[in-house]
């Protein structure tokens, strides 16, 4: 058996393909197979994935008509045959001997998958994401609870606990074992637009029986102003919705626990601050100020955001965050556009492009 599959969504990526390729075929670790999945590009990816097929036997390559990145993921995990599978995206890259590290850790320690952090990449700057504190953290048996909360809401864990516990959203810095994957057959859910990857998982950490986290910066990200978690989204509100309607499951399945109530509040508070920054106060919408105003206003009424917010505020969220909760569980829509407004401009005078946490 092979013993890493790398799978590598890729739509539209000529211009950074090559780099996150060439940083997997020269991994330190060579026992390795590398899956692209071409989701319809119209550049020249397509070109870029057969010209490596013919360069290195490890990679296999699969030409599909565009249906976005879970479908693309999932097509990808059909065909893959590693004991250990993890993901990397087509325009971001791995450092060379990150497999290689990864599986003396994975062989040493009885886990069921191994996350890592990332350094954010945009132009010639480098930014090391939020550590990983304490460096090194096992989480199993009931701990394991604090993991799945965190994908609900990623400062949970901090806030209960005082332990930061990085990226833990994105399928992209972590090995999963295939045979969970296989068994339980867990796969990307199309329907979801952004968050995909929170969702797989929380699907795959509910069926772990320990892991682990260690602050090691392997993977780059590379930010970009029209990566699909950030470009402008006249259907953002759409998206969220269905976002809080997936999560809310599993607040359903956890009884209404106190706990998941109030990290589904946190993705409440998550969605809305992305329905301002991607829609409401975002550059490229051309609608006037009432109509947003009334358009925000409906979005508050809508049913999820109406159970996320209904509860009192709990401990643990900051000031910030308790006043755009209570702007919106008031439904105070002309208040709320412009403190995003606000926030906006604050932003673009400070010239620091910073990435929103994805979901």
């Amino acid at each position: 058996m092979i013993e890493v599959s790398i799978i590598v969504p890729i739509f539209n990526s000529e211009k950074y393909l090559k780099r996150c390729i060439e940083s997997i075929i020269n991994q330190s670790f060579k026992d390795i197979e590398i899956i692209l999945v071409n989701d319809g590009s119209t550049d020249n990816s397509g070109k870029i994935c057969d010209y490596y097929v013919e360069k290195d036997k490890r990679i296999k390559v699969f030409h599909i008509e565009n249906q976005g990145v879970s479908m693309a993921r999932n097509i990808g995990l059909n065909y893959a045959t590693g004991e250990w599978i993890t993901f990397v995206d087509a325009d971001d890259w791995i450092e060379l001997n990150a497999l290689e590290w990864a599986i003396n850790i994975v062989n040493q320690y009885d886990i069921d998958l191994l996350c890592w952090n990332y350094v954010l990449n945009y132009g010639k700057k480098q930014v090391k994401n939020k550590s990983i504190n304490p460096d090194f953290i096992i989480r199993d048996q009931k701990e394991l609870k604090w993991l799945l909360l965190d994908i609900m809401y990623p400062e949970y864990d901090f806030i209960m606990n005082g332990v930061s516990i990085g990226n833990i959203r994105s399928c992209c810095t972590k090995l999963f074992r295939r045979k969970i994957i296989y068994d339980n057959k867990i796969r990307f859910m199309k329907e979801l637009i952004i968050a995909e990857d929170a969702h797989f998982c929380m699907e795959y950490m509910k069926l772990a029986r320990k892991v682990l986290l260690v602050n090691k910066y392997l993977y780059h990200y590379r930010f970009l102003n029209d990566s699909a978690d950030r470009r402008y989204r006249p259907n953002v509100n759409d998206i969220n919705t269905k976002v809080m309607e997936v999560f809310y499951n599993y607040v359903i399945e956890n009884s209404y626990n106190n706990n998941y109530l109030n990290c589904y509040m946190g993705l409440g508070y998550d969605c809305i601050c992305k329905s301002l920054l991607y829609y409401f106060v975002n550059k490229s919408n051309n609608k006037k100020f009432l109509q947003l105003v009334k358009e925000l206003k409906s979005v508050l009424k809508s049913d999820y955001y109406k159970k996320a917010f209904k509860p009192k505020i709990f401990k643990g969220f900051s000031l910030k965050e308790k006043i755009i909760i209570y702007l919106a569980k008031k439904e105070h829509a002309t208040i709320l556009f412009m403190v995003g407004y606000a926030k906006k401009i604050i932003d673009d005078l400070k010239k620091g492009e910073k990435r929103y946490t994805n979901g």
